[in-house]
């Protein structure tokens, strides 16, 4: 079952149990004594199995948590081995990827009974990954091999979380040479006639055109803004600006009484067109 039906049957059950609560109050009935003794050991019976929900519920959010744990694992695997996915130096698992999303497992007639289930479930993982944005996609594809996420290693929570956190916060930045990858293999069987992976392809078209035009807007703007204001001569200040930033009392008005450069006679030195010799001070 999926969480949405145990969250339906949940929701379902609270609303009997209520109802039937509700109904209680206004009931106009009679038990006999053994019907009490039934009624109450049944009320025991269910607030037991009531009191074991949260119980169960925040198990189920710690198997969730260790497993997104080793969904995080490898997600942060795969961003730190990025630079060797985005060469697409495994070109391979790249292209066995591809068509197994699309293409699903091969079935055989020979296959057992524990074969067939688990293709069936690989089979389903494939919809689910096909269903991802194209950068998700394209991410799953360099980032695992098939024998790391298909349904014989990777758990099933494992996968829901990797399924999460596998899609690329922006519009993701790939090398020319996947998109030649790509369409090569579109030109090729099985994937030729899968008109899903020709979807797929002009959705990853159009995904790269908008990254590249998040990128040319983003070089525009910092072209636009230029460089940080690093080494920008100030401007002259006034005497009376710098006057009326000094302080006000006392210390204030001495400061303003304190004779100037000029008075002082420290004036700039200056010096010969040659610059070899000081002319002393005027």
């Amino acid at each position: 079952m999926t969480t949405s039906t145990y969250v339906s049957q949940l929701d379902a059950i609270s609303k009997k149990v209520e109802s039937f609560v509700q109904s209680l109050q206004n009931a106009e009935i009679h038990p006999s004594k053994e019907q009490y003794t039934t009624f109450k050991a049944l009320s025991l019976r269910l607030c037991e199995a009531s009191a074991a929900i949260p119980v169960e519920i925040e198990a189920l959010k710690k198997r969730q948590a260790e497993s997104c744990e080793e969904g995080r694992r490898l997600i942060s695997q795969a961003q730190s081995d990025r630079k060797d996915l985005v060469h697409l130096k495994n070109r391979s698992v790249f292209a066995r990827n591809l068509k197994l999303f699309f293409g699903g497992p091969q079935e055989s007639a020979i296959d057992s009974d524990a074969i067939k289930a688990r293709k069936k479930l690989t089979r389903e993982r494939c919809e689910r990954i096909c269903k991802l944005s194209p950068d998700g996609l394209i991410s799953w594809a360099v980032a695992f091999a098939p024998s790391l996420w298909t349904a014989n290693l990777m758990s099933n929570k494992t996968f829901d979380c990797v399924e999460e956190l596998i899609e690329p916060q922006g519009p993701a930045v790939w090398p020319p040479e996947m998109y030649d990858v790509l369409s090569a293999l579109g030109d090729e069987d099985p994937l030729r006639g899968s008109q899903k992976y020709h979807e797929f392809l002009k959705a990853a078209e159009d995904e790269k055109q908008k990254a590249q035009s998040a990128n040319q807007s983003r070089k525009r703007r910092c072209l636009a803004d230029g460089p940080a204001l690093e080494g920008e001569p100030l401007r002259p200040v006034q005497h009376s600006e710098l006057v009326a930033q000094l302080p006000v009392g006392p210390y204030g008005s001495a400061m303003t009484q304190l004779p100037s450069l000029r008075q002082m006679a420290l004036i700039s030195p200056s010096f010969n067109r040659d610059r070899t010799q000081d002319r002393g001070y005027t």
